[in-house]
């Protein structure tokens, strides 16, 4: 809790809110339009490193069923 007893946590992600809806992704960005906002989004959403962190137990147990062989749950 801040000194005046809000929560500082709770103000941050209303700013980043407030700011993705005005069209800024990063905060280091100027606004972009609707058509950059969606061409952002599907940017990341695409991106490897983040499909990686959202499957990574599907990630391992992938890896184990391409060493070991698929005839097993055949």
């Amino acid at each position: 809790m801040g000194p005046d007893g809000e929560n500082d946590e709770g103000r941050r992600a209303l700013l980043t809110i407030k700011g993705k809806l005005g069209g800024q992704i990063n905060k280091e960005e100027l606004p972009l339009s609707a058509e950059g906002q969606v061409d952002e989004l599907i940017r990341m959403a695409v991106s490897p490193a983040r499909l990686v962190a959202m499957y990574v137990g599907t990630y391992s147990c992938a890896i184990s069923l391409t060493t070991s062989g698929w005839a097993a749950f055949l």
